[in-house]
């Protein structure tokens, strides 16, 4: 990990980073084989999980912070079966949404229930609407609750008096052709609702992209479709796929998914892409790029303090179908992220569905993270935290020239690739190859190149010219006293 943490000082650009974020060990909170797709939300030092099985839904909270967990409870238990979830906190009031059947043989219905007790005790569920499919999602303007359904067009139903009786359907996505199968994002932001989903038609000219929507007069009426991916044809399968969405009181928004457009090195992976908003949905920036080996999928994320924070999947560090819980931080809207680190290191085979939250103020904020991990031959849900993930600095370490720049060709490569950088005539110019654990690879000497560009090629290999492993390296140019960092990926 030390050696992480001295990795991260090599910012890609003028900036430099110090990182020192640790997770403690994950910990199974529930050992029921088949829980997955957790969902939380904290009040106070409160952490309330739910999460989905084949057949129905549990209820399970830590009173203290995380350090131990209640054990899970099924609070519609007098349900044929239950389905999908998600839990919300409102006007005082905890809330769940889900779907299922009352009777062996009756059709699936949405349902919300709530406890005004902290979890402890739960109302009868609610019928919201009277057919369901899946991913029913909340948001809420005080007594005001908003609760968006997969049918499988997007449709809202709406309250006004925290849940007794609803209105609707107002119709979000209306288009019964699309092919929506990932949960939707649902906010409610200073008068305004957004919606961030993805569908498209897996094998059309297009395929599958991610879309944002918003109403200003609580959902009743939607704007266009706004695409967020890049609509680009492909040939037979999804090109962007799960987005996860954040918002925060000023109308910051940030939405990730994982996009095919680069590749896909397990065949169901891609990289992951995003986008940001700064003025509550009205004009979003340019797509934004956190990983480069197109090995990401299912994410989470967080805005706090106009930092991005984000965690994944990623089949990167074990191999397809061995993904582990990789995370990055931003604190430029996107336009750079820190290297991604994964959480932990331990023997949990595969580890899927994260969901990221914190607890406190700005002087004791911990961020927590619940996931499902698969143990063989079940699965459990595990928990860990960190109170230092927000405990980055960015600070200016010195007046690099703006003639200064370092370039790579080809990136991502096989063989070789060209690094250049406008260098200083005089003193040391050289560039520095490390891994993704800090170590340095390789170290190539510029001094007798002429000229104020100064160019090197690495055929990837080390010092002893012994091949390396596949993977993410960096390359650190120095001239001058200045340098500059930038992300390599060798794809053998």
């Amino acid at each position: 990990m030390y050696k992480k943490v001295i990795l991260l000082i090599f910012l890609i650009g003028v900036l430099a980073v110090n990182t020192n974020a640790q997770w403690t060990e994950p910990i199974p909170i529930t050992s029921d084989p088949s829980l997955m797709i957790p969902r939380a939300v904290a009040i106070d030092d409160t952490i309330h999980v739910v999460a989905t099985t084949v057949a129905t839904i549990y209820y399970l909270r830590s009173n203290n912070n995380g350090i131990s967990w209640t054990d899970p409870i099924n609070p519609p238990d007098t349900f044929y079966s239950s389905w999908g979830n998600d839990i919300f906190f409102a006007d005082g009031t905890l809330c769940i949404a889900f779907y299922g059947r009352v009777h062996s043989g009756d059709p699936p219905k949405c349902y919300f229930m709530k406890s005004s007790d902290g979890g402890r005790n739960w109302n009868d569920p609610v019928e919201v609407f009277h057919l369901a499919w899946k991913y029913p999602r909340l948001a809420a303007k005080g007594d005001t609750l908003f609760y968006s359904i997969c049918l499988p067009q997007i449709i809202l139903m709406r309250s006004y008096n925290s849940g007794i009786n609803w209105d609707g359907p107002f119709i979000i996505e209306a288009d019964s052709g699309m092919y929506i199968d990932s949960p939707p994002n649902l906010f409610y932001n200073d008068g305004r609702l957004h919606a961030i989903y993805q569908c498209g038609l897996v094998y059309d000219s297009v395929g599958i992209e991610v879309y944002y929507r918003l109403s200003d007069d609580h959902g009743q009426t939607w704007s266009e479709r706004i695409p967020l991916s890049t609509p680009e044809p492909v040939p037979y399968h999804q090109h962007s796929q799960s987005p996860s969405a954040t918002i925060d009181s000023s109308g910051n928004i940030l939405a990730l998914w994982f996009d095919y457009k680069y590749g896909s090195a397990c065949g169901y992976t891609g990289d992951i892409l995003g986008r940001i908003s700064t003025d509550n949905g009205e004009s979003w920036l340019p797509e934004t790029r956190i990983t480069h080996t197109q090995t990401g999928s299912y994410s989470t994320c967080l805005i706090n303090d106009n930092v991005l924070y984000s965690i994944w999947m990623d089949d990167f560090p074990r191999g397809c179908d061995l993904p582990k819980l990789m995370y990055a931080i931003s604190d430029n809207w996107g336009n750079s992220w820190t290297i991604p680190e994964v959480i932990d290191d331990l023997p949990i085979p595969t580890e899927y569905e994260p969901f990221l939250l914190t607890t406190g103020d700005s002087l004791s904020l911990k961020y927590h993270c619940i996931f499902r991990g698969n143990t063989f031959p079940g699965h459990d849900l595990f928990y860990t935290n960190s109170d230092t993930f927000t405990d980055i600095v960015f600070t200016e370490s010195q007046k690099i020239p703006d003639d200064f720049g370092i370039r790579v060709y080809p990136n991502p490569f096989n063989s070789q690739t060209v690094i250049a950088f406008n260098g200083t005539e005089g003193g040391e110019n050289y560039i520095e190859i490390y891994d993704i654990n800090g170590r340095l690879v390789k170290t190539l000497d510029l001094n007798g190149t002429e000229g104020g560009d100064k160019r090197a090629i690495w055929d990837a290999t080390d010092a002893l010219g012994n091949r390396v492993s596949s993977g993410i390296y960096f390359a650190r140019a120095t001239g001058g006293g200045n340098n500059m960092t930038i992300k390599l990926v060798y794809l053998k």
